[in-house]
């Protein structure tokens, strides 16, 4: 097995949302041209391949201090367990190519000034021990608020057009 990890480099149309469809990962709900809209915006993202196959996607929002990882995903295949089967859950990584993405991904971040990292990780799942293989620690001092307006999550356009709704502050 040879898997070649690549910063920042293109994907092909399409790749990243069969790569997700492949996966059953939720960002394949938005459909083709929405769910690869994170390539065309500023930001980081790491890349797997064997043997020119898409593996592994891992992306990170920068804003010059912070860097929130947004999502480090495998290919089922070459996770030993996952009990979500989802890919964008790294609950096992027998080879350490999700290892090797996520470490990639900080090391640019940190090349490009990055002082904070963080990360949102699920309650229930494995993957909590492999952001702590990573050195992240729980941040008990802080509480995770989210509005999730995703079409494909129940609910998730009534909030969407609440917000659209909603009137205040002035345009930059």
């Amino acid at each position: 097995m040879a898997i070649e990890i690549i910063v920042c480099e293109p994907l092909k149309q399409g790749e990243l949302y069969a790569f997700y469809k492949r996966n059953n990962i939720c960002e394949e709900g938005y459909g083709e041209e929405t769910s690869e809209l994170p390539l065309k915006h500023e930001g980081v993202w790491i890349t797997a391949y064997d043997d020119g196959e898409l593996i592994g996607f891992a992306r990170a929002l920068y804003d010059g201090l912070h860097g929130m990882i947004m999502e480090v995903d495998l290919d089922l295949r070459f996770q030993s367990r996952n009990d979500f089967y989802n890919g964008c859950f790294i609950e096992t990584d027998p080879h350490g190519i999700a290892k090797n993405m996520a470490t990639a991904l900080l090391k640019e971040l940190r090349r490009r000034g990055c002082h904070y990292f963080s990360s949102i990780v699920y309650q229930d799942s494995l993957e909590k021990d492999f952001f702590r293989s990573l050195g992240f620690r729980e941040n008990t001092g802080h509480v995770d608020y989210t509005i999730d307006a995703r079409p494909y999550v129940p609910g998730g356009l009534e909030r969407g057009k609440q917000i659209d709704a909603e009137e205040g502050g002035r345009l930059c």
